[in-house]
């Protein structure tokens, strides 16, 4: 068995975005949340991801860059999301 002597979880980072899920989209959503590096291996229909790098442009569905000109916060992206609802 391989003995782990240095692993480090940045969960202030991982905590925030499972925190916002919960409280903008649904409870239900953030047992559905993965937090990936290698965003290739990621099957679905879209990816919220802000930089382009680690196998966004490989993603099968469609990417939407967080602080972009088209998404530039979390509002747009929801009014894209969540066209008809108020």
């Amino acid at each position: 068995m391989m003995k782990l002597r240095n692993l480090y979880i940045r969960w202030k980072v991982w905590r925030g975005k499972v925190l916002w899920v919960t409280r903008y989209l649904d409870d239900v959503f953030h047992k559905r949340m993965v937090i990936i590096h290698c965003k290739n291996l990621c099957k679905g229909d879209i990816l919220i991801d802000d930089r382009g790098k680690n196998g966004t442009s490989e993603f099968e569905g469609e990417w939407i860059q967080f602080g972009s000109e088209r998404f530039p916060d979390w509002k747009s992206v929801l009014d894209y999301l969540l066209p008809n609802v108020d």
